[in-house]
């Protein structure tokens, strides 16, 4: 598994000096780099569930000390569903990552149907990621 830190992965490491500093000031500016967009694929498949437990942190750091939510099972269940969803997409990439033969169409298949899966589970609960 990549480095999930978004500021610092591994695209830092394929270039530079000058080229690592490049790319900090496109993440600055673009939210984004120029490496980020060659890698588009593994660039999205860390960051949403990077950010999908960044937020599930948030959520739980943001109660007050000793106080739980009032619909504790709700509660609970929702944050499940946002760290299984997170679990699904490091899946997709571990699987992208392990293997070298992304040509076999049975492989592509399994593949894409973890994937299709773990973006409609983001969809059922996309708008109700605010902080």
């Amino acid at each position: 598994m990549k480095n999930n830190n978004l500021g610092v992965n591994t695209r830092y490491r394929l270039c530079g000096r000058n080229g690592k500093q490049k790319m900090k000031k496109q993440r600055a500016n673009l939210g984004f780099c120029s490496g980020d967009l060659w890698d588009m694929d593994s660039y999205l498949l860390e960051l949403i569930p990077a950010m999908l437990r960044e937020f599930v942190m948030k959520e739980l750091l943001n109660l007050p000390e000793g106080q739980m939510p009032t619909c504790d099972d709700y509660y609970n269940a929702y944050i499940a569903k946002i760290n299984s969803i997170a679990d699904q997409f490091e899946a997709v990439l571990s699987r992208i990552e392990d293997t070298n033969d992304i040509a076999d169409e049975k492989y592509t298949k399994k593949t894409q149907t973890m994937l299709n899966k773990a973006f409609k589970e983001l969809a059922s609960v996309l708008f109700t990621l605010w902080d």
